[in-house]
């Protein structure tokens, strides 16, 4: 094939020789059936395939191998590159577009990029974040991976304790919660040391007492969220923990 096929790609197991493809909606073959595996779509005009000896590469729309079977786990292309593991050491590094290493295989595990930004984790298990061009943005100095909502992003220490960091590491949330959510809203959810859930806001004052069984985060877009108490009777309550009203059920679609 010369163009790049414009329709979306799905995947497909040859009947006959038991190995997979691409198929557009045409049903027209565009990446031929001679993996062993694919993964389940296109991203940046390429997917990952698996040969028959279990290495990982990567194929376009038009069929070809663009990045050969090096590898021995791979993610999809994400913001120009591919977290890939490498052989033998089991290190994970990212790769651009041309196959070309453009962040060493140095780290233990690691996410996609998004936004130009990467958790990852050291040889001894520490994580931080990385830039595209492996700078540190926070040090590596938790014990867990490391996501920002609303500039903040959950971590727990050694004691199994959780707190809040900031992008440039500082413990903007001390560590004192069992277990902490996400920022969504401008409020969190954190569990005390009796069981007991509630919400707190970016600076850790408690918002919503510590007094339910169970808490949902707030949403994106959603202003409302629902707390059970310790007979399993669930509320819809406000971003100030005011209850709305009671529900005769477990709510869905959250």
């Amino acid at each position: 094939m010369e163009q790049k096929n414009l329709h979306p790609l799905y995947p497909f197991k040859d009947s006959q020789s038991g190995k997979w493809g691409f198929k557009n909606n045409k049903d027209e073959v565009v990446v031929s059936p001679c993996w062993w595996l694919v993964y389940h779509q296109f991203s940046e005009g390429m997917c990952p395939v698996i040969n028959d000896e279990k290495n990982v590469g990567f194929v376009d729309e038009t069929d070809k191998l663009v990045i050969p079977c090096n590898y021995v786990h791979a993610l999809d292309f994400r913001d120009g590159l591919a977290k890939v593991q490498e052989g033998g050491t089991f290190k994970i590094g990212y790769i651009n577009h041309q196959g070309e290493t453009a962040i060493p295989f140095k780290y233990r595990k690691g996410s996609d990029f998004e936004d130009g930004i990467a958790t990852v984790s050291t040889a001894d298990g520490m994580w931080g974040t990385i830039k595209k061009k492996d700078e540190t943005i926070t040090p590596f100095l938790f014990y867990s991976p490391l996501s920002f909502d609303e500039g903040l992003s959950p971590v727990v220490n050694r004691e199994g304790k959780w707190g809040y960091t900031d992008m440039a590491g500082n413990m903007v949330i001390p560590y004192k919660w069992d277990f902490a959510e996400f920022f969504m809203q401008g409020l969190a959810t954190v569990r005390n040391d009796n069981g007991k859930c509630g919400y707190i806001d970016k600076e850790g004052n408690i918002v919503v007492p510590c007094i339910w069984k169970s808490a949902i985060p707030f949403g994106r877009n959603r202003k409302i969220s629902y707390v059970k108490d310790s007979n399993g009777i669930y509320f819809e309550i406000n971003l100030k923990g005011n209850i709305i009203r009671q529900l005769d059920s477990c709510p869905k679609n959250i």
